[in-house]
């Protein structure tokens, strides 16, 4: 279901004859049964839903010594259920995947600065891109340089990759080409200049975009580290992967409610 966000803003939905799910991965099936368990409508949940997987407040759980238990978890039922069948995702994970999946590799979610976007940050604060080549090379000491092979960009931010490849990180940087990006802040009409937030700029979002987000936070859970943010897709990259060493921006560079912070 959309949202409202300050009054103005929803989340921008498909269209309604269009199921994501069904377009992107294979139908789910209930056990000793080849018939689909999905239905139609509306479904109540019964059981309460687990906060700590909601961006802000995953924020406050990070470091918790529940928290490698608890991506377990999620990760066994993604195993399970969420299986890939559109042919630009599986493209994508059989090209650029496995490449990463190849080498040493750390993944980078950067999201746009918008007020929506700094207003789900637990530090209230959306880093730019300087700030986040800086916790690359803080990171990459740590992991020693001659062993980095791949760093994968997922961002929204139209600015972002032409910073990036300007850097030390050029020769290894991997980015999608034809993905959707903005350059963030607000409209003339002061709706939020964002890839998936409904606005007349932007009243409905394709399954191309959702594959574009999925194929974001399948990729960045290839990578053995993952330098994000506070975002629902490195939420979900947390879960996709356990494994996966995953580095808060604030920890690295030590700001504002680090922990054990910086490198």
């Amino acid at each position: 279901r959309s949202w409202l966000r300050f009054s103005l803003e929803r989340y921008a939905l498909p269209n309604p004859q269009e199921c994501v799910w069904k377009a992107i991965f294979k139908p789910l099936h209930r056990p000793h049964t080849t018939s689909s368990g999905e239905r139609e409508g509306d479904m109540p949940l019964r059981t309460r839903y687990n906060c700590f997987s909601i961006s802000r407040y995953r924020w406050l759980s990070r470091h918790s010594k529940y928290a490698e238990a608890h991506r377990a978890i999620y990760y066994r039922a993604f195993r399970r259920w969420v299986i890939p069948r559109h042919p630009r995702l599986l493209e994508v994970l059989g090209g650029l995947g496995a490449t990463l999946v190849s080498g040493v590799s750390i993944g980078v979610h950067k999201r746009v600065f918008t007020p929506g976007t700094a207003e789900y940050q637990g530090c209230r604060h959306v880093y730019t891109s300087a700030d986040f080549i800086e916790a690359l090379r803080r990171l990459a000491r740590w992991l020693m340089p001659s062993a980095l092979e791949h760093i994968y960009l997922a961002t929204d931010d139209a600015a972002a990759e032409a910073e990036f490849r300007a850097s030390e990180f050029g020769p290894v940087l991997r980015v999608r080409a034809e993905v959707q990006r903005v350059a963030g802040g607000l409209n003339d009409d002061g709706t939020l200049n964002e890839v998936h937030i409904k606005s007349p700029h932007n009243p409905h979002c394709t399954i191309e975009d959702a594959v574009d987000v999925v194929a974001d936070a399948m990729l960045l859970a290839r990578c053995g580290h993952v330098l994000h943010m506070d975002s629902n897709v490195t939420t979900a990259v947390g879960l996709m992967n356990p494994s996966a060493k995953m580095w808060h921006i604030v920890d690295v560079l030590g700001g504002p409610g680090a922990v054990n912070g910086p490198l």
